[in-house]
């Protein structure tokens, strides 16, 4: 079927965890599902949400975001996450997320869901390794099967690039 990724003011963005008052969301306002139904069945669903090329600055560099995962669980034929190119976004490599191999696993032992609605999580990862290089970020989503699309999506919001610089007296400070 194709992506379902839009910014919005339903679903994930009504619940608290994050600032503002819209999300980028992948999935059907209407249902707060990913359920696409095509012919007899479920569609596949998948889509990414990905930057324009940036560089980054020199330097020791962290990602930070609030997600909100509508999986069944952390190991599941969906998955999700975040993936980065350093070739202009001719490759990628995941970089966090769930039901793939990827270099950062969140850890399985936090929920995905408080009484059976997904919450949001705070996200911080390293990405000094990439540090003055030119790269595209990518949020991804793939159902795989038709069996899970009534799950309730993925969702970002609040992005923010950090620095990390060393003071004159070489402490470390942040812009």
């Amino acid at each position: 079927s194709g992506s379902l990724w839009h910014v919005t003011s339903g679903c994930a963005a009504e619940d608290p965890g994050h600032s503002g008052s819209r999300v980028a969301y992948f999935g059907l306002d209407s249902s707060c599902t990913y359920n696409v139904v095509s012919g007899n069945g479920y569609a596949r669903v998948f889509g990414s949400l990905t930057s324009r090329p940036f560089a980054l600055a020199p330097g020791a560099v962290r990602l930070r975001y609030n997600e909100w995962t509508g999986l069944p669980g952390v190991w599941t034929s969906a998955y999700a996450g975040l993936q980065i190119s350093i070739d202009g976004g001719l490759s990628f490599e995941a970089l966090r997320g769930y039901g793939r191999m990827s270099r950062v696993v969140p850890d399985p032992s936090l929920p995905l869901m408080e009484n059976g609605s997904p919450i949001w999580r705070p996200v911080d990862l390293d990405l000094s390794e990439y540090a003055g290089k030119q790269v595209v970020l990518r949020f991804f989503f793939n159902a795989v099967g038709a069996n899970t699309n009534l799950n309730r999506g993925y969702a970002v919001d609040d992005l923010e690039l950090v620095q990390v610089s060393l003071a004159p007296d070489g402490a470390a400070a942040t812009c």
